[in-house]
């Protein structure tokens, strides 16, 4: 029998701002959300060959199906089609119930979480995004933890189409999203060094390096040959872009920003 261990750590609106409602009955929000140190203790053993079920030492908390760790770990093993051949999830619960404090979310993730870490499923994060969010709303941001906007593009993007495929761009000498480190580059407008707290780093597939060369290389083959008289970091999407379209093949659509003009970089090598 193999144990694990996890904690689900509780969040807080910190804003809550309600918004239009939607053909579904259901009202988008815009939410600033933050976890914090409040927390139960999720206890998972694998391999008891007993049937599933669900222990907490506070009553009214379900221990069947309709537990949402029960339902993370049901997804999770037919996600990696592996059989734990008995399952006991053992649930100690300080996070009140039905507090907006996000209970269940927080158990549902710490399950997906201690899963993953013993059976890597080979998702990748926006794969993992959405089947957070198919336990329940809140999952997505529990399971990823700190601070966060609880809206954003590539959630509504997805949401219509769940195949959509998002890139994340950094500049070569300042890939901190890829573990790298700040340094000297012209992509001005990116890479400065700093991953804001609001940023949903489980909304992009993949991180595009783009060199400083390559950028201007970019920036000047638009003006010369598409007329679009751009910026340095413009020309950062649109290399990053024509490699996207390059790797998904045709008859697919790449959509990207061209974020500057041309005519604040008189100064830089672009003008050379």
């Amino acid at each position: 029998m193999t144990t694990l261990y996890e904690g689900a750590f509780a969040k807080l609106n910190l804003t809550l701002d309600v918004l239009d409602k939607r053909p579904d009955g259901y009202h988008d929000i815009k939410s600033v959300m933050q976890t914090i140190s409040l927390r139960d203790d999720i206890q998972i053993d694998l391999g008891t060959e007993k049937p599933w079920c669900i222990v907490c030492d506070k009553e009214g908390v379900p221990t069947d199906e309709s537990n949402l760790c029960w339902k993370a770990a049901k997804l999770f093993f037919e996600t990696v089609k592996k059989d734990p051949d008995g399952l006991t999830i053992t649930i100690t619960k300080r996070i009140p119930m039905q507090a907006g404090l996000g209970s269940g979310s927080a158990d549902a993730a710490a399950v997906l979480r201690a899963l993953e870490a013993l059976l890597p499923s080979g998702m990748t994060s926006a794969e993992m995004t959405l089947l957070a969010k198919s336990i329940g709303a809140d999952v997505p941001f529990v399971l990823r933890g700190g601070c966060a906007l609880a809206e954003g593009i590539g959630e509504v993007l997805r949401e219509h189409n769940p195949d959509i495929t998002i890139w994340a761009v950094e500049p070569e000498h300042a890939a901190i999203l890829s573990g790298g480190s700040i340094g000297t580059h012209i992509q001005m407008g990116i890479g400065d060094g700093i991953i804001p707290e609001i940023l949903n780093q489980n909304i992009y597939d993949d991180i595009c390096i783009v060199k400083d060369d390559e950028a201007i290389r970019t920036s000047k083959e638009l003006a010369s040959k598409e007329g679009i008289m751009c910026g340095i970091s413009s020309g950062t999407n649109v290399a990053a872009a024509i490699r996207l379209a390059k790797k998904l093949g045709r008859g697919k659509t790449v959509v990207t920003v061209l974020p500057d003009t041309a005519e604040r970089y008189f100064s830089t090598p672009l003008f050379e």
